[in-house]
């Protein structure tokens, strides 16, 4: 049985690649809601002056730098009237930049695909004794809109995400999987009766 889940998450890691791409990249759904800084050559500079260290930067902040919830009640009272204002956001920034190598980061979006289709393929081979070919591939595919409530819609709830680029997240994903599923769910069957 471990031959046959490893083959099914390879099947499945490549269904899943080939789908996200021509989502992401074909029909543009990757790019829902993002746009470009405007200006970004003076934000550059602004930004080299005073963010030295890379991290993940959340903004506004408090005057002494503490989390809101760790702050004086003055400085917590502040720090909501500026919240209010705004702007508001979350900036991840690599103080030095970073080399953009295509090859490594598909490799590694691939190596994220295989390890999620082996666990789904894990799934699937432990239910394909009572599940029929419907459920099996309702089961991934609930995999998928599970993970993207659990961890897409936070971001929208806490940050302010646009809700075009988290609602097309979660579909992109869902959708990917739902045929990845098809494709695994054919792979993994019942066992025959004995």
């Amino acid at each position: 049985m471990g031959k046959r889940i490893l083959l099914v998450g390879i099947v499945g890691s490549i269904i899943v690649f080939v789908i996200s791409s021509i989502v992401h990249i074909g029909l543009g759904l990757g790019e829902t809601g993002i746009k470009m800084l405007p200006h970004e050559d003076i934000l550059f500079l602004a930004m080299r002056a005073s963010i030295p260290e890379t991290g993940i930067y959340i903004f506004p902040g408090t005057s002494s730098g503490m989390a809101p919830n760790k702050a004086t009640p003055a400085e917590r009272d502040n720090y909501m009237a500026k919240y209010q204002r705004g702007p508001t956001g979350i900036l991840i920034y690599q103080a030095h930049g970073m080399a953009l190598n295509i090859g490594k980061l598909l490799g590694g979006q691939y190596l994220f695909g295989l390890i999620g289709c082996l666990i789904v393929a894990w799934i699937l081979a432990t239910t394909a004794g009572s599940t029929a070919f419907g459920s099996r591939v309702a089961i991934v595919t609930m995999i998928a809109l599970f993970a993207g409530i659990l961890y897409d819609l936070p971001y929208w709830n806490w940050y302010g995400f646009p809700t075009d680029y988290v609602t097309g997240h979660i579909v992109t994903n869902t959708i990917t999987w739902a045929i990845a599923g098809i494709g695994m769910a054919t792979m993994i069957k019942k066992p025959a009766a004995a």
